[in-house]
């Protein structure tokens, strides 16, 4: 059964202002150990959990079920140190005897069915 709803944060807005009745609920993915904050919007066909998401166009809108189909895969190492603006992984604290880096990772979500997913307009 498709529960995820991803919409453009706009139209996720004017969504709930409609129903005018929602709460917060924990979406947690079972590997890696991550989770996001979904909201609840009830439907006719069930409770969906709708996620914001910026890149899907304003008035459009994506069906999934993540638990069935997707998994999220990396290319590289995972965590990695990240050095984005080339001044090495390390930038030591000319005040004090500590060092700040950043540790993080490149991920990509796959679906392994995709037409198993919904995309539409409203």
């Amino acid at each position: 059964m498709l529960n995820t709803v991803f919409m453009n944060p706009l139209d996720m807005r004017d969504a709930f202002k409609e129903q005018s009745s929602y709460k917060t609920i924990e979406v947690t993915t079972t590997n890696p150990k991550i989770g996001y904050k979904g909201l609840e919007l009830l439907a006719s066909v069930g409770a969906l959990t709708i996620l914001a998401e910026p890149d899907v166009p304003q008035g459009f809108f994506h069906i999934i079920n993540p638990k069935e189909d997707w998994t999220c895969r990396s290319a590289g190492d995972t965590p990695q140190l990240l050095d984005f603006d080339g001044l090495k992984a390390f930038l030591r604290n000319p005040t004090g005897d500590d060092y700040q880096f950043r540790l993080g990772c490149y991920m990509n979500f796959e679906d392994a069915e995709p037409s198993n997913g919904v995309a539409g307009t409203f």
